[in-house]
């Protein structure tokens, strides 16, 4: 059973070549695809905003840039089954 996945938002694309990746975990335990596509996007949002704060991610890249992409590629590793569509 799948308790929880890591979603990785400093993309090759976007973080800086030096940069660490950043990391949130979010459980999907027990939870509607609504709520877990909501809940992805939330963390998404934040590490992205981390990135920037910190200087990680390019200036060029927008925040809405980084958020919809991280989110996109957290969303790949929710099982089919918990994504509800």
């Amino acid at each position: 059973m799948i308790r929880s996945f890591t979603i990785l938002a400093a993309l090759a694309a976007i973080a800086s070549p030096a940069a660490a990746a950043t990391e949130m975990r979010v459980s999907i335990v027990g939870k509607d695809a609504a709520t877990i596509q909501s809940d992805i996007r939330k963390a998404a949002a934040t590490v992205c905003w981390k990135e920037f704060r910190a200087g990680e991610t390019s200036f060029m890249t927008t925040l809405k840039a980084c958020t919809d992409a991280s989110y996109e590629r957290a969303m790949k590793q929710v099982p089919l089954e918990a994504r509800g569509s």
